[in-house]
């Protein structure tokens, strides 16, 4: 079968508008997320945490909003690896909604098609250094396993993939990946695991599309070392310093406005409302639903606008 490799630019934005930037809010992006972190750290259990709210139809996940809902694939390089994940959905009761393949049976040719077949919400790649037989340190041994990633997000799916943090020097704790750094450009988030106590997690996550965030997370184990409970106990975000050009400020201030203005929009209290009401109004200007709820959210994360009752629509600097 011939695969058509060049699309329309046209065929990019449309994607880029009907997708949500984050599966799950500021920590599983839409393109390519990694979950870093030492042998043992806990990235795994966090990981099926995450897979389970995404499988399991949860509203949120440690306070931020699960965007899409929906089954979740997910392939492991370590031996007997795939008989933990079967425990794990089965225990958080999501086992007819994740599908796991153990890499050793992975042909990926005939394999990428099956996943799209499936069309998750999500493919967990659990973990990049099992699969990598060369130097994980050259940039062979990356693209060995990047490249099959690549494929898999070019088809419109959220991809994860675990990875081993760098090794301690000293008296300094690496945070991200280890080895090349093309595991660092290809990523386009990361959440970083550290044990910082017992029962308690640091995460390190910053990305290209979100500020920086430190979150301390206490875990409760449900008596077995698969699966657990997650609550955040301290959260400091980072002032997001990134340049954003003029005209992409105006225009999400702008729509903001547009709808913090406008009656028809009083009673709209949720994103998916407000995309909802747009589309339906000015379908030419808004293709889609999804469209314009993205584009809201956009626009709201960008003036930290938020909806009152009685108010509707308001920001800050509106206050």
């Amino acid at each position: 079968m011939k695969v058509v490799a060049l699309k329309p630019a046209s065929y990019w934005k449309r994607l880029d508008d009907e997708t949500p930037s984050f599966v799950i809010d500021g920590l599983i992006h839409s393109d390519a997320t990694m979950v870093t972190g030492k042998p043992k750290a806990g990235k795994t259990n966090l990981t099926a945490a995450m897979v389970s709210a995404i499988a399991n139809d949860q509203p949120t996940f440690l306070g931020r909003k699960v965007n899409t809902h929906g089954t979740v694939v997910v392939v492991c390089t370590d031996p007997g690896e795939a008989k933990k994940w079967g425990r794990r959905a089965f225990n958080y009761g999501c086992v007819n909604r994740v599908f796991v393949a153990s890499f050793a049976d992975v042909e990926w040719d005939t394999f990428i098609p099956e996943v799209v077949a499936v069309a998750p919400a999500l493919f967990v790649f659990d973990n990049i250094l099992g699969a990598t037989t060369g130097n994980s340190n050259q940039g062979e041994g990356a693209n060995e396993v990047l490249t099959y990633l690549d494929r898999v997000i070019a088809k419109g799916i959220p991809t994860l993939a675990l990875h081993h943090a760098g090794k301690d020097f000293m008296n300094y704790t690496p945070r991200g990946p280890m080895g090349h750094t093309k595991y660092a450009a290809w990523m386009r988030h990361n959440v970083d695991v550290l044990k910082s106590g017992d029962g308690t997690l640091s995460l390190a996550i910053n990305g290209n599309e979100s500020a920086d965030v430190a979150l301390s997370v206490g875990v409760t184990y449900h008596g077995d070392t698969l699966t657990a409970s997650y609550e955040v106990l301290r959260a400091q975000t980072k002032e997001d310093k990134r340049p954003r050009g003029a005209d992409t400020r105006k225009r999400r201030r702008g729509l903001f406005e547009e709808v913090a203005g406008n009656s028809t929009y009083m009673n709209a209290a949720s994103k998916a409302e407000v995309g909802r009401l747009l589309h339906s109004s000015d379908p030419e200007r808004w293709p889609s639903e999804q469209a314009a709820r993205v584009a809201f959210d956009r626009a709201a994360r960008a003036v930290r606008g938020v909806y009152v009752n009685d108010k509707g629509w308001t920001a800050p600097e509106a206050a």
